[in-house]
């Protein structure tokens, strides 16, 4: 089985790649558009769209590797079985348990990954998402200066001669004028040339100004002034949501958070996160039993029987965590009735084809 298993494993690993770098690229043209257009409704800076594209492919990333290595296992097998290489494999001496023990070389760690994925980073990358969006949802207008126009920054009154854009939120200033209200006392500062800065991990956004003059409360006195060479001002800091029942959802915590709570709508996520590589298991011995097929017809049914069994089992998964969300399942129940119904459907498929079972 050394050589044989070798030969498998390499078939199997090629295709997976292979189908996991196109279905990849086709997602990350699918969801640069999509970000493109969400973009423009909530704010996004075009330094955000490339982090926020892999937050959202990082998200999808299970359900990517699941579907890539279940086709991988379809194309791989098919090909053989046109080819009358499956054929030769079965007279062998092996059989569809060998054929899946060899998968496993490569199941295995890829069922470890997508738990991982699952349980941790998905849950990282949907908070991630949230923030992201609140935080473009929520940055003022104001911190986009305009030359040529006062400008309200809350408890700050802001003009300039001339604005000139550096990137998304820098900008180089001239001639300015700004009124500070603190301390119910109004400050004028006036300054030859600033700059807007950005700081992209913390999105403040800050103000610095040079050569210019301080007029505290200005109303009273205009003669007392304070000058400086540089003066620096935050105008904008983003308030991130904290954790609260209001704004973190289940599928925003890792599997630890989630087990720290007896709560329903916490085990239906958890049979969710645990039923995905259940099913990766499951599908990846249904799909080599579907290519069983005879080399000579020149309809071969075997894609279609793979995509549709994982579309149906899939929504199965997504039905009953809905229920067990709602309170109209047992969690228990609902996880064991989904997986031992497909497996017991795939089970009869392969006692039917090996053991020549009539029903």
């Amino acid at each position: 089985m050394g050589i044989l298993g070798n030969f498998l494993t390499k078939k199997i690993l090629v295709n997976f790649l292979g189908i996991t770098f196109v279905i990849s690229i086709i997602f990350f043209g699918n969801q640069s558009i999509i970000v493109l257009k969400e973009g423009l409704k909530i704010g996004l800076l075009s330094s955000e769209i490339i982090p926020f594209i892999s937050l959202k492919i990082l998200r999808d990333l299970p359900e990517i590797l699941i579907i890539s290595f279940l086709l991988s296992i379809l194309l791989t097998f098919s090909r053989l079985n046109r080819s009358s290489e499956k054929v030769i494999l079965l007279t062998s001496g092996l059989n569809d348990i060998s054929l899946f023990r060899i998968t496993l070389r490569i199941l295995f760690p890829l069922v470890f990954i997508v738990s991982i994925l699952i349980f941790f980073l998905t849950p990282w990358s949907k908070s991630e998402i949230y923030q992201f969006k609140e935080v473009s949802k929520n940055r003022p207008a104001y911190i986009f200066l305009k030359e040529k126009a006062f400008q309200d920054f809350g408890k700050n009154i802001f003009y300039a001669s001339s604005v000139e854009n550096i990137d998304d939120l820098s900008q180089e200033l001239n001639n300015i004028f700004l009124i500070s209200n603190s301390d119910n006392k109004k400050n004028l500062i006036i300054s030859r040339k600033g700059l807007k800065t950005h700081n992209a991990q913390t999105s403040e956004v800050f103000l610095e100004l040079y050569d210019g003059r301080i007029y505290q409360d200005f109303n009273i006195n205009l003669s007392s002034y304070t000058e400086f060479e540089k003066y620096k001002l935050k105008i904008y800091s983003p308030v991130k949501e904290k954790d609260s029942e209001e704004n973190i959802v289940n599928e925003m915590l890792d599997f630890f958070s989630l087990l720290k709570e007896d709560t329903k709508d916490k085990y239906s996520e958890i049979i969710y996160r645990v039923s995905l590589p259940m099913m990766l298991i499951f599908l990846t011995f249904y799909n080599i039993l579907v290519t069983e097929a005879n080399s000579r017809e020149a309809k071969n049914y075997s894609f279609l029987k793979g995509l549709l069994l994982f579309f149906i089992y899939f929504n199965a998964i997504l039905f009953f965590r809905s229920q067990t969300y709602n309170d109209l399942l047992d969690f228990i129940f609902a996880f064991f009735i989904v997986h031992v119904s497909f497996g017991g459907i795939i089970w009869i498929l392969f006692l039917k084809k090996n053991f020549t079972i009539k029903f």
